[in-house]
């Protein structure tokens, strides 16, 4: 009997197993039909799996979710009808009610909403029904739920952010932005917050509206901490320059940070290229006076920004790079022996360099930046920038002697992106510019080629240019010293040396390089016909030549200097017709419509 009865269960079991065996295998074969975008099969397969098993949800949406892809509302409600006869659960009713209201049947549709309602019994079966609210664009209705949630389950905070879209959606933007900051509250993410009223900020009118409702708020709540950041962030947002500042003074002085959030405001502003907030900002740190630990960093970033706005505007009188160099100067003065002082000396130089061409008085300021410790992520590009200078003025020895001294520093100290590789291919130029070309080649062996450093591309480029070229010795000699030239900004000292070399080397690819650098330093020395002349000729001469394309890229862009825009256009569809995989081909295309943009505006 006893084995009767246990041979009885193994066999039950066991057509379970198989039973449940042949479900799993339908429901991955409907998934697949789904992924092929099969979803007729999908459909049917699913609908049969949910009428077989009545308590999985999983089927049920499934098949609600491929039907509605084909838009057969019919068959959805043709579906529910039959299946609310064989069970009243919420989910039946749920998407009988979306189906009755896809067909216009609003009353009906109401109706079996409501009865879903009555049988809600946890959180998830709200958002359910409210989600498919959602969806059938009912947001009053979903509203209504979601609130009614709050009440049943006692607890406020529930489906903020479901409800601050439904808000959204409603227009209310009052409601929307009390939803928004009981998120902010509740999960302490700004970013989030900042996402939701983003959404709101639609237009102008906008903008106007959610800031008197925040000014609302603030005027009830000024010390709430998180509020005051999303505020903040709004006036920036919606670009109150002022009101921003004024209310992170506020959140400073609450915090009792020491214009420390002052000091972050006016950091971000400078990087927007916001510079008159930026510079307010600033100003306020520095009326604090030395007592205030981030003064120094005020004065640096004041002076930054005033430099960084002329460059913006394209202005730099004398008075104006003048009022620079003295907020930099005085930085020196007032904090010696800092990290400030290295970097208004480094600032100094950059103008120097930059504005001044006063390449004795940038290195003399360089020189300044002894110490290494204060500025070790800095240190090795300011000595690589000094060797430059040594080269620009003539000093090759200084310039080489620099080289050594880092190299040797880089072998026991991290100089930021500066490796003992860029060292060495900077030595390696130096070696060329002196006509060194055997020195140069073993400097370039010398350089790691499996090294990661960002200089490995120039160093097999430049390899190969001169393995290329070093039979032809006269023309390289002449052709590395005009190199020198171009690189201490003597241009048209630089013009005769490539003409010099170009006739040593006559019909070589060298021959057309030399050509091709004149072309390029008459189009910076805004010579732009002699370097469309040089253009031409080379492509005359060279009519097999590779740069074709970059030819014709810069041919372009010297006519629109000249305002010839119809050979401009010209001159880059050449690109587009003939080259069509050149890597100039988009910029090509881009330039193009520009100028047709340009000449409709006009």
């Amino acid at each position: 009997m006893i084995i009767r009865i246990l041979s009885f269960i193994f066999l039950s079991f066991t057509t379970f197993s198989f039973a449940q065996n042949i479900e799993d295998n339908q429901f991955k074969l409907a998934q697949s039909y789904e992924q092929k975008g099969d979803f007729i099969n999908a459909s049917r397969l699913f609908g049969e799996l949910a009428n077989k098993n009545l308590s999985k949800d999983e089927y049920l949406d499934a098949y609600v979710r491929t039907v509605k892809i084909q838009n057969k509302f019919d068959d959805i409600l043709i579906y529910m009808q039959d299946r609310i006869g064989k069970i009243q659960n919420l989910r039946t009713y749920v998407y009988l009610a979306e189906a009755y209201w896809y067909k216009g049947l609003s009353d009906s549709s109401e109706k079996n909403f409501n009865r879903a309602i009555e049988l809600i019994s946890s959180k998830n079966e709200y958002k359910f029904i409210s989600t498919s609210l959602v969806q059938t664009k009912q947001y009053n209705f979903a509203k209504k739920v979601l609130l009614q949630s709050r009440v049943n389950l006692k607890d406020d905070t529930l489906f903020c952010d479901e409800l601050s879209q439904i808000y959204v959606l409603l227009g209310d933007k009052e409601n929307a932005v009390n939803e928004i900051l009981k998120i902010l509250h509740s999960t302490r993410n700004l970013g989030i917050a900042q996402g939701r009223l983003y959404a709101l900020m639609t237009t102008n009118e906008a903008k106007t509206e959610i800031k008197t409702i925040l000014e609302k708020i603030y005027s009830r709540s000024p010390t709430d901490m998180y509020f005051l950041y999303l505020y903040v962030w709004f006036a920036r947002t919606a670009q109150d320059f002022d009101l921003a500042l004024n209310l992170t003074i506020n959140l400073d002085k609450k915090q009792g940070s020491n214009y420390s959030e002052v000091l972050r405001f006016a950091n971000q502003c400078k990087l927007d290229n916001q510079f008159e907030v930026a510079i307010k900002a600033y100003s306020e740190i520095i009326k604090q006076g030395k007592r205030n630990q981030n003064m120094p960093s005020a004065m640096y970033g004041l002076a930054q920004c005033i430099e960084q706005k002329n460059l913006f505007s394209g202005k730099n009188s004398i008075k104006d790079i003048k009022e620079i160099q003295d907020l930099y100067t005085e930085i020196i003065e007032q904090f010696p022996r800092t990290v400030f002082e290295y970097q208004g000396y480094y600032r100094l130089a950059k103008i120097a360099m930059d504005f001044e061409k006063d390449y004795n008085k940038a290195i003399t300021f360089l020189k300044k930046i002894t110490n290494k410790r204060l500025i070790y992520t800095q240190y090795g590009e300011i000595q690589l920038e000094l060797s430059d200078l040594y080269i620009i003025s003539g000093n090759m020895e200084a310039a080489e002697n620099t080289l050594n001294n880092l190299l040797i520093d880089v072998k026991s100290h991290s100089y930021g992106k500066i490796t003992n590789d860029d060292v060495v291919f900077k030595i390696a130029k130096l070696k060329y510019f002196e006509g060194k070309i055997d020195s140069t080649l073993q400097l370039l062996d010398n350089i790691n080629p499996s090294s990661s450093s960002e200089v490995m591309n120039d160093n097999l480029e430049f390899k190969s240019f001169i393995n290329k070229n070093k039979h032809l010795n006269a023309a390289m000699n002449l052709f590395s010293q005009a190199e020198l030239l171009e690189f201490q900004k003597r241009e048209v000292d630089a013009i005769s040396k490539y003409e010099e070399s170009s006739k040593l080397c006559l019909g070589e690819e060298l021959e057309e390089m030399c050509h091709f650098r004149i072309a390029e330093i008459l189009s910076v020395i805004e010579n732009w016909e002699g370097a469309n002349e040089k253009y031409e000729y080379i492509l005359d001469k060279f009519p097999n030549s590779i740069n074709k394309d970059l030819i014709y890229l810069n041919e372009g862009k010297n006519f629109i200097k000249l305002n010839k825009i119809d050979l401009a256009v010209q001159t880059f569809t050449k690109i587009l017709v003939n080259y069509p995989k050149s890597i100039y081909f988009d910029e090509a295309r881009k330039l193009i419509r520009e100028l047709r943009d340009k000449e409709k505006q006009s």
